[in-house]
């Protein structure tokens, strides 16, 4: 179960655009942008920004997604803290 208040709504909607084959930019609802470099792997994708921690990207559904920290220190994914990605 996941519990908590979503982070984003459809009203403001984070906005997920492919740059070439193997990046795409994340804006976030306040209008900072990230990009990040894709690796896929076992039916989930790594998402690495340029500096800070990784995501691993899980597709729950065609229209849905769990995305998970990957820990600096460890390399391990937090699997117990995901957020939950729902296209609008």
């Amino acid at each position: 179960m996941i519990n908590g208040e979503p982070l984003v709504t459809c009203d403001r909607p984070v906005q997920l655009l492919a740059v070439g084959n193997n990046a795409l930019s994340y804006v976030a609802p306040n209008g900072n942008e990230i990009l990040f470099e894709l690796t896929a792997f076992s039916g989930r994708t790594a998402w690495f920004p340029p500096a800070g921690e990784s995501l691993l990207a899980v597709w729950t559904s065609p229209d849905e997604f769990y995305s998970y920290s990957v820990a600096l220190t460890n390399g391990r994914a937090r699997w117990d803290e995901p957020h939950v990605y729902r296209r609008c």
